[in-house]
This record gives structure tokens, C-alpha cells and sequence, in this order.
């Protein structure tokens, strides 16, 4: 048989093991994939990505192996598409079974990670994660449904972050790439990750808000290169935190360490013109190294032992 061949009387098209990407009006063994009488599609480990599948009768599609990438509206001519099985690890966009029966039953159910355009949506079950190169944002809550999420490794890609491992609670390990995009943003992103215990922060992050609020476990913060802006709230309540570096180029420091109970000593560079609040319930933080033009207040350090020592008889 050959490309374009049309036999009524097959209904099923098993996919050879050698073929490594899918896409419709390819010449793949015998039999092409525009025969618009297959109803079932079956998938082998082999393939790593389908893409423009068009059938106006595929009505089961089954793959077979982890780390199969569906691209962008891959079944959206798929209108009598209702059945679809896949291991919890394939990677699907959002928008591959728009149109198609299955499409409800998808953004529910499916096991795996939801990406849409450039965005990471949802991931369900992962462990240890590596999040796709190309993506540059991350939802809030987008590893809700991962309760048992240990490690991630993020692209140099990434621009934006916001909330988007909140209340991972078993998070231990962050890996950032080297550098990222000038002015990207890590706002609430590790929000009461109980388990993190350190985290290096590449050059080109520009904020840092609430970042880190509920890190009790969190011990060594590293921020590398000069691109920070604001450390609003940034660490508050990390009760292990003991040792952290503010670079120069950091000008909002705003109840950024309030309880952070183990800090023994701070430098805040001269860079800073917005301080307040910064470091209350701070009970161990002994010196505050200041080259700001910035003054520290009482109410900047009330509940430190700088305070007792500074203040609390003045």
C-alpha cells in the first residue's frame, strides 16, 4: 500500500517502533495516517511527539510510552476523538483535544503536565520535575495537584513565577539555571514550602515578594547577581534561616525577615532606600551592618537582641 491509501476494512493502525514523531499525511509504514477510516491509534514508546493529526472518524487514541510530547491543537480535528490513554508523563498543551469529545475529560483527569502556549498550567503526580525549556511562566498553584512534589528543575526560559509552588509542603530541591531574563519575577512562589531548605537565586531576578513566607525549614538563601529590586516580605517567618547575602542593587528591604528567629547578622547594602519593619521577632539578629543612607529604627528591629542592645533603654 501506499501513501494516501484508503482501505475500509482497516480500522486499527498500530504505529511502527521506528517512527519517532507522528504527524498527519506522513508516510509511516504501509499505511498513512489521512486513511479516514481509522478509529484507533496505537502509539508506541518510541515516539516522541505527535503533532496534526486530522481524522473525522478517530475515536481511541492509545499511547504506550512516557515523555510523548502533544503539540499545540493536535486533535482538534478530531471530532469523534472520545476515548484517550496515556502514562501520567506525557507531555500535553492544553489546546491538543479542544473540539473533540474527550476535551472535558482531559483538563480533569489527565496525569501529566497542562501547558498552554508558553505557560505551565497544571501538573498532577510528579516527584522529581523538570519543567520543559521554552516555558516562561508558571500559574499559581500549578503543583496543587502534585502532594508529593520533591524536586524541580527550572529552564532559562523562566520569566515569571508567581505562586506557583504554594504549599508544596514535601518541596526539597530547586534547581534555576545559571542566569535568567532580566526583570523576571519570583513573586509568592515558594509560599509555605516547609521542606525547602536552600535556595540559590540566579542573576536576573528583579523581585523576590513574599517569596519565601513559611519556609521553615529554609536555612541558606544565595542571591546571585545584582538584578534585585524588592524584598518585600520576602522571607518572613523563616524560622531556620541563617545565613543570607543581600546584593548591592536592592532597594526595597520591607518586613522582608520579620520572625526570622535564627539570623544572627544582616548587611544591607548601599543601595537600599526603602527600609522598614525589616527584621521584628528577629530574636537571635545580633549586628546589623548597615552602608545605607538609610536609618535603622526601633521599629525596624523590636523583638532582636540589636534591639536590646540599641534601643530599649534609649
Amino acid at each position: 500500500m501506499f501513501f494516501g491509501h484508503k482501505d475500509r476494512n482497516i480500522k486499527i493502525l498500530r504505529v511502527p517502533e521506528k517512527i519517532k514523531i507522528l504527524k498527519a499525511f506522513a508516510p509511516i509504514s504501509e499505511l498513512s495516517l489521512d486513511n479516514p477510516y481509522i478509529e484507533e491509534l496505537i502509539v508506541p514508546s518510541t515516539v516522541k511527539k505527535i503533532d496534526s493529526i486530522h481524522s473525522r472518524v478517530l475515536r481511541r487514541l492509545i499511547i504506550l510510552g512516557d515523555g510523548c510530547e502533544i503539540g499545540n491543537d493536535t486533535f482538534t480535528d478530531c471530532p469523534a476523538l472520545t476515548e484517550v490513554y496515556m502514562p501520567p508523563r506525557c507531555l500535553a498543551y492544553l489546546s491538543a483535544f479542544k473540539g473533540t469529545p474527550w476535551y472535558n475529560k482531559f483538563v480533569t483527569e489527565f496525569e501529566g503536565t497542562f501547558i498552554e502556549n508558553d505557560t505551565l498550567i497544571k501538573v498532577k503526580n510528579a516527584v522529581d520535575y523538570v519543567v520543559p525549556e521554552g516555558v516562561k511562566s508558571i500559574l499559581e498553584n500549578a503543583f496543587d495537584l502534585s502532594p508529593e512534589l520533591r524536586s524541580v528543575t527550572l529552564p532559562s526560559s523562566i520569566e515569571e513565577l508567581n505562586g506557583s509552588f504554594k504549599e508544596c509542603t514535601k518541596l526539597e530541591t530547586v534547581t534555576f539555571p545559571k542566569q535568567v531574563k532580566p526583570g523576571t519575577k519570583l513573586d509568592r512562589t515558594f509560599v509555605g514550602c516547609t521542606a525547602l531548605q536552600e535556595l540559590q537565586i540566579p542573576d536576573g531576578v528583579e523581585t523576590l515578594d513574599t517569596t519565601c513566607k513559611g519556609c521553615a525549614s529554609l536555612k541558606n538563601v544565595i542571591l546571585s547577581g545584582n538584578h534585585y529590586k524588592s524584598l518585600f516580605k520576602a522571607f518572613e517567618n523563616c524560622t531556620a534561616l541563617t545565613d543570607i547575602n543581600i546584593p548591592d542593587g536592592v532597594e526595597k528591604i520591607v518586613s522582608t525577615f520579620d520572625g526570622c528567629n535564627s539570623l544572627k547578622s544582616i548587611h544591607i547594602p548601599k543601595s537600599v532606600t526603602n527600609l522598614y519593619y525589616a527584621f521584628n521577632g528577629c530574636h537571635s539578629l545580633e549586628d546589623i551592618e548597615n552602608e545605607s543612607s538609610e536609618e535603622i529604627r526601633a521599629d525596624d528591629c523590636r523583638g532582636t537582641s540589636y534591639y536590646e542592645k540599641y534601643f530599649k533603654d534609649n
